[in-house]
């Protein structure tokens, strides 16, 4: 499927300009490292990203390996030359990787599909629909991290997420605010959340979470808050309470 960008390429070197096009593609990255600025979050990625020119650098990345533009069509959009675009597609690419190494999910005790991923994820449903915040803590590596994009907030282990979630998402009498679905995202585990609406009736979509699981605990909870990609992972948009 063909993105048609509609703007001015000095707008999208800006640094507002890249944001807005991270936002509206957070569904289908292709490459390791287009796939870590869609779980960490652009704004995230972008301090990582070498130089005056991360700008660029970001949106090469996007254009290339997440929309799937050809060199000389990021080139021609950007008004720089397509070796620019080479160039800066690999700094990107290697400044990322170097950040955020890919490891393989079987050595780290969690072999996708099997057994132990998915009384994880069981368990990981129950604690979010009873709201049962102990239970979910245990569930989180010390380590792990929650970020929520496009919002610029990103925590940091278990304690923090975890004050984090008791004093927003499951305050007050949480348990059955919350309803999960299971999906996948990018070849990981992934929920769509629905929240119980005042009528008590049905519960909406709300936002798309994406779990990367390390040695039998969730290592990282990536929370996109668009609840209009539900169709595109087959979810529907509401669900009886």
């Amino acid at each position: 499927m063909k993105i048609r960008i509609v703007g001015s390429a000095h707008r999208l070197k800006t640094r507002q300009g890249f944001l807005v096009l991270a936002k509206m593609l957070v569904v289908k990255p292709k490459t390791e490292s287009s796939m870590q600025m869609v779980r960490v979050g652009p704004q995230h990625c972008l301090k990582r990203l070498p130089g005056v020119g991360k700008i660029l650098f970001g949106a090469v990345l996007l254009l290339r390996d997440v929309v799937g533009w050809s060199a000389a069509e990021v080139a021609s959009l950007l008004d720089v030359s397509a070796s620019s675009v080479t160039s800066a597609l690999y700094r990107a690419r290697s400044t990322l990787a170097a950040r955020y190494p890919a490891t393989d999910r079987a050595a780290r005790g969690v072999e996708p599909g099997g057994p132990t991923e998915r009384r994880l994820l069981e368990r990981y449903v129950e604690a979010w629909e009873a709201a049962d915040i102990d239970q979910l803590t245990l569930l989180l590596r010390q380590d792990a991290t929650f970020p929520m994009p496009p919002a610029p907030v990103w925590y940091h282990g278990r304690d923090a997420i975890r004050a984090f979630i008791s004093a927003t998402i499951l305050a007050g009498e949480a348990r059955g605010r919350w309803k999960l679905l299971p999906t996948r995202a990018n070849g990981l585990p992934a929920f769509g959340f629905y929240r119980r609406h005042e009528d008590g009736l049905t519960y909406t979509a709300f936002a798309i979470q994406v779990v990367t699981l390390e040695s039998g605990l969730v290592a990282d909870a990536t929370t996109f808050g668009f609840p209009q990609l539900f169709p595109s992972f087959g979810l529907p948009e509401s669900i009886p309470g």
